[in-house]
């Protein structure tokens, strides 16, 4: 499922692939990606990702840690699905889907307050010497679900109120993805992004209300290095 707000094409479904292209070693990322590319230019539809941990493949330079599952996953389509693609977005009775009905528990993060004290304390002293201007310090939670992937999606994207969000099955994993900024998009020679800048206002939020939010903090002058 694809349903990206920048592309013409509206809600996608796609079925069972006619084809897997997938990499576990970086050796086989550049020939999976090489793969994809042809069956796109062959006119075929190609959904899937590329994983983070994917990245030395493309410059040496570049650490990751540790991944999950394949580097490189692509299910290769003839076309879209035709039809009616969501009869009823709030409950497929088939299923039992009920996409408020879909919860994350037990998150917790992967590293302990100290760890993470210690890598803005890093990042502090990068900037603060001149080796770094703006770095984004993340890191992951852990949980489980409780209810249908599928439904967590439809729960996200209606929470966030659209952007460039995909859910895919790609074997026996499933992936969520709600993003509200747009990474590429390639349009025979011309290249579209949309990266967010700051925090964007929540889809249930409306103007009034934010600038009555905004008026509660008075502005505050920002001294020193800023991480983000």
């Amino acid at each position: 499922m694809l349903e990206l707000d920048s592309a013409p094409w509206g809600r996608l479904r796609f079925g069972a692939p006619v084809e897997v292209i997938e990499a576990r070693r970086l050796a086989e990322v550049r020939p999976a990606i090489r793969l994809v590319e042809a069956a796109a230019r062959a006119g075929r539809w190609a959904v899937g990702y590329l994983a983070y941990e994917a990245a030395p493949a493309f410059d040496e330079a570049l650490v990751v840690r540790a991944g999950e599952g394949p580097l490189v996953w692509f299910g290769i389509h003839e076309r879209p699905l035709e039809g009616d693609l969501d009869p009823d977005p709030d409950r497929d009775p088939a299923r039992g889907l009920d996409p408020f009905q879909a919860t994350l528990l037990d998150l917790h993060p992967e590293v302990d307050r100290a760890a993470h004290q210690a890598s803005v304390e890093r990042l502090r002293e990068a900037i603060a010497a001149g080796t770094a201007y703006q770095v984004n310090l993340t890191y992951r939670l852990r949980g489980r679900l409780a209810g249908d992937p599928l439904a967590l999606y439809r729960r996200l994207r209606a929470a966030q109120g659209g952007g460039e969000t995909a859910f895919l099955r790609a074997g026996d994993r499933a992936i969520v993805s709600a993003s509200p900024e747009l990474f590429l998009l390639k349009t025979g020679d011309r290249v579209l992004t949309r990266p967010m800048k700051g925090a964007r206002r929540g889809a249930a939020a409306s103007p009034r209300r934010t600038r009555r939010r905004r008026g509660r903090w008075p502005a505050r002058r920002r001294t020193g290095p800023r991480t983000s």
